[in-house]
């Protein structure tokens, strides 16, 4: 039997969250196996490729586990048909709040940390693309003037620039 929770959207959270048994073993499981995607997530977080990867298998694929968010509303049928293979109470209604705070949330989580991070190191590139363009301008004009002078073109040593930590592209 389904628990029944009160119509307002934020109160069925706190129900939510108040009437889950957070201790069962495959919530635990569940919990971890977040957690731990977005330790890795954290971690290579400027390995283009990895993250790429993570990307498609979250956003696209959910988990790795080839379980797309798409299909959320099927496990969750599924789930609610079988909980007592796996679980102590019947948390799987038919609106699918449990299954989209539990298993779609932390994975739309993860993408927006990988969104963030890419928005980051492509400001960073921007900066130092800007740096480099003027820097050319500087010495170009440089020449232009020893040119009008008719001096011999001596390039002028390279003001420091600010050192900007270089965006990954990819490993």
């Amino acid at each position: 039997m389904a628990f029944k929770i009160d119509p307002d959207p934020g109160q069925q959270i706190v129900a939510l969250f108040k009437l889950t048994d957070w201790t069962e073993p495959w919530l635990v499981a569940l919990i971890s196996f977040h957690l731990l995607l977005m330790a890795l997530n954290l971690k290579f977080r400027n390995c283009g490729s990895f993250q790429l990867f993570l990307f498609i298998a979250l956003c696209e694929y959910n988990d790795v586990e080839v379980l797309s968010v798409y299909f959320s509303e099927s496990i969750n049928q599924l789930a609610a048909e079988n909980w007592r293979a796996f679980a102590r109470k019947q948390y799987f209604d038919s609106s699918g709040l449990f299954i989209s705070v539990v298993f779609s949330t932390p994975s739309l989580f993860n993408c927006m940390i990988i969104v963030g991070n890419w928005l980051y190191q492509s400001s960073l590139l921007m900066i130092q693309v800007k740096q480099a363009q003027l820097l050319q301008l500087e010495e170009e004009s440089f020449r232009k003037e020893a040119e009008r002078e008719e001096k011999p073109v001596v390039v002028k040593p390279r003001r420091s620039v600010r050192v900007v930590k270089r965006a990954s592209v990819g490993h």
